[in-house]
């Protein structure tokens, strides 16, 4: 991703306020801090109109975050219609923005939605997301049957369950493929 004119991560101040490059910048590094190997910010194609500011890639599932620098945005972003139960990629999703721009009881809820919180000097905060899932291990999908026995114990509102989502598999797969396609050496 090039940042152009605008300062990289690293050259911010600690006073401040973060552009949306620099925000998605900071999500690939999450991301990628956090299992996904995969990640590619502001990624579009034509196989939809959603356009995630970072989506990523495991073995096994997808985050998406997305990045706000005005509350403005945000709340227009509750209304686009792949926010919507259901609707969209990424099994996990979250918002990423400055601290105090977004809080944890006004993010979407049916399923919730995660929030990475940038704190001074560019420390991410992970304010709201799965029991442990700041970890590495993201499960697919935590209500599948066949996973039972791995969350027997996981109930309630920070469990894996209450934060999956379903998702586009067909949509996801062209952007992993728009994502190696770019990655291809040129002939």
């Amino acid at each position: 991703m090039v940042l152009g004119a605008a300062q990289t991560v690293s050259e911010m101040s600690k006073t401040m306020t973060p552009t949306h490059s620099q925000l998605v910048e900071l999500g690939v590094r999450w991301a990628k801090k956090h299992g996904f190997a995969v990640a590619h910010g502001e990624l579009s194609t034509s196989a939809t109109g959603e356009i995630p500011d970072v989506v990523a890639f495991n073995s096994h599932c997808t985050i998406v975050i997305e990045c706000k620098t005005s509350r403005s945005d945000y709340l227009i972003d509750k209304k686009k219609p792949w926010r919507q139960p259901g609707k969209g990629i990424g099994h996990y999703r979250f918002y990423l923005a400055p601290e105090g721009l977004i809080t944890v009881s006004e993010l979407p809820s049916q399923p919730r939605w995660g929030l990475i919180e940038v704190g001074a000097r560019n420390k991410l905060i992970t304010s709201a997301a799965p029991r442990g899932g700041i970890s590495n291990l993201w499960p697919n999908n935590p209500m599948d049957p066949s996973q039972k026995k791995f969350f027997e114990d996981d109930v309630g509102e920070d469990s894996w369950a209450a934060y999956w989502h379903p998702s586009d598999l067909k949509i996801e797969r062209g952007l992993l493929y728009s994502i190696a396609r770019r990655k291809q050496p040129k002939i």
